[in-house]
């Protein structure tokens, strides 16, 4: 499948913006190696099956892998992380919200002129899961889509977990974000 998402496009043209946070927060980081398109602009099996778009190399060798996500400037007034729950709604095909292996994830707001984030969060994922598993009713969150596509998406509010510590690893509001990107 050729992944024309222009989200994607836009993660992968702020890989250095991107990589400034994690090192604001991991300071002592080898490297980032990105799950990447071929010339066809199919990705690799890490991110299609596993949704790890990047894995953060500490110093000592240590991987964190980290699924990457990016939103429009115009849905930051919706205030809530999406999880894509089935790939196919209509035939129970799972999504990224069963299949997903990254322990942690980058979720960020474009700003309006579509440069760099407008707010920024990077998430322990296995205390996120946990949570959502014991305290939501998931279906009063689930999403549908506008045929043709087939997805459904939990949006999950900011206000389930943005003040738990071992959820949130990181928060940048407007200001914040832009204060930390200006040094790039």
């Amino acid at each position: 499948m050729v992944n024309t998402w222009k989200e994607k496009d836009f993660e992968e043209n702020l890989h250095s913006q991107i990589d400034a946070i994690y090192s604001k927060i991991y300071w002592n980081i080898q490297g980032v190696e990105r799950a990447l398109r071929d010339s066809q602009g199919i990705l690799g099996i890490k991110d299609t099956q596993f949704h790890i778009d990047s894995t953060i190399i500490l110093a000592d060798g240590t991987p964190l892998t980290v699924q990457e996500k990016s939103l429009k400037f115009h849905q930051l007034k919706h205030q809530s992380l999406t999880i894509e729950y089935y790939n196919n709604h209509k035939t129970g095909e799972r999504g990224e919200f069963f299949k997903g292996l990254a322990q942690l994830t980058f979720f960020g707001y474009r700003n309006a002129a579509n440069t760099s984030y407008s707010q920024i969060y990077l998430l322990n994922n296995a205390y996120l899961r946990a949570k959502i598993s014991k305290h939501l009713n998931i279906n009063d969150y689930i999403k549908y889509n506008k045929a043709p596509a087939r997805a459904s998406f939990l949006a999950i509010p900011f206000s389930f977990f943005k003040d738990d510590k071992r959820i949130v690893v990181c928060q940048y509001t407007s200001s914040e974000a832009k204060e930390i990107l200006s040094r790039i």
